[in-house]
């Protein structure tokens, strides 16, 4: 399987504008999935993928045009958690890396903040036990 990403538009039932993650068959080129989980996005991103497990399922960390971050099922492309960075939050797509160390996720932007008109800030969000969806992100 081959995912990637893009801001996309105008493509059938996906019509609105989305950043959106699509995974390709890498033997057919045949879609194998879609996924939308963030928000309508304020900006592009173009941050890298970071491989992980969690409850016994191979995902990804990535950051989303909506800033948020978002934590999806690599086979099924399912959305299982996603924070949406209020306190660590840009006025923007956040374009770097999320970084798992241990239980805690590691996030750094260099846009303009939405709390002070300083720039850039990096913050650390612990993941959710399995059974717990999030309703509001843990800063550290």
């Amino acid at each position: 399987m081959a995912i990637t990403r893009g801001m996309t538009s105008g493509w059938g039932a996906n019509g609105p504008a989305a950043d959106r993650l699509l995974a390709f068959d890498k033997k057919t080129g045949d879609l194998v999935w879609l996924s939308s989980p963030a928000d309508r996005p304020q900006d592009p991103t173009f941050a890298p993928l970071q491989f992980s497990w969690f409850d016994g399922k191979r995902v990804f960390f990535t950051p989303c045009g909506d800033s948020s971050f978002a934590c999806v099922n690599v086979r099924t492309g399912e959305p299982i958690f996603r924070f949406r960075a209020a306190k660590a939050g840009a006025k923007g797509g956040i374009n770097g890396g999320v970084l798992r160390y241990k239980d805690m996720l590691l996030v750094a932007h260099e846009s303009e903040n939405v709390d002070t008109s300083e720039v850039g800030r990096t913050a650390a969000y612990r993941i959710p036990a399995a059974d717990a969806q999030p309703k509001e992100p843990a800063v550290s």
